[in-house]
């Protein structure tokens, strides 16, 4: 019986910690997401919009350039060029955070 007591205490401080992990785990992810989120919105509006199509909408290259009259390479230099200033970003906000 005594053992059964212990069992049962262990499981629960088991589940208990799990859970609090995972409470912390989503909370982190929420911050992430709002921090690219806001690093997103200050991109120029064409960087951003190309960006926005691709990686959330999933378009081609050559759909986006239709649809924003760009040639495909025009799309993948604005890309890329969007993608590096949020990843700098994301760098100096992790320098500043340490």
């Amino acid at each position: 019986m005594l053992n059964q007591v212990k069992r049962n205490k262990i499981r629960q401080q088991h589940l208990d910690s799990l859970y609090w992990k995972q409470t912390q785990s989503s909370e982190k992810q929420f911050e992430n997401q709002q921090l690219i989120a806001l690093l997103v919105a200050d991109l120029p509006p064409l960087q951003k919009s190309i960006l926005l199509l691709r990686d959330l909408e999933g378009y081609a290259y050559q759909e986006i350039g239709e649809l924003l009259s760009l040639t495909e390479a025009q799309v993948k230099v604005y890309l890329f060029r969007a993608r590096l200033k949020v990843k700098k970003r994301i760098k100096g906000q992790f320098v500043l955070a340490s």
